[in-house]
């Protein structure tokens, strides 16, 4: 669970200058500690860990897509990537797809037969990334 958080506050910090201007907030990263620790306990969602010398340097958390997206931004039987996220120290090493192809065959495993993930298209670095991953943008939130 702290991996988890720890990871969740490394991405928020990541989000919070130009040009995504996501404000980091710790009060609301300690407000998901309870969310979080339902999460990791629920057997209907998963979350895969990527270490790099004994340290958890990467997170992915899968969820049904029915509870964070509405149903017309969502295919049928589709999982939700709710968080991809790998530190800046180690990234282009092949831990963020290794995540993804964990996340997917956790997915398919589990009878989804689509996955809907959400990111910043300002964000240079996650514009790039899905795309090369098979996701495409699919709508604008205004």
């Amino acid at each position: 669970e702290r991996a988890v958080h720890a990871l969740i506050a490394d991405l928020m910090r990541h989000q919070a200058p130009s040009p995504i201007f996501m404000p980091f907030l710790p009060e609301a990263v300690n407000a998901e500690r309870d969310e979080i620790l339902t999460w990791l306990s629920d057997p209907t969602v998963a979350y895969f860990l990527a270490e790099a010398d004994g340290e958890p340097v990467g997170v992915i958390g899968m969820h049904a897509a029915d509870e964070f997206v509405d149903e017309l931004r969502r295919p049928d039987r589709s999982a939700y990537l709710y968080i991809g996220h790998v530190r800046s120290r180690v990234r282009n090493q092949g831990l963020g797809a290794g995540l993804v192809e964990l996340g997917l065959a956790w997915a398919r495993a589990s009878g989804y037969q689509a996955c809907v993930v959400g990111w910043y298209t300002a964000g240079d670095l996650a514009s790039r990334f899905w795309p090369k991953r098979g996701f495409a943008p699919g709508a604008r939130a205004l």
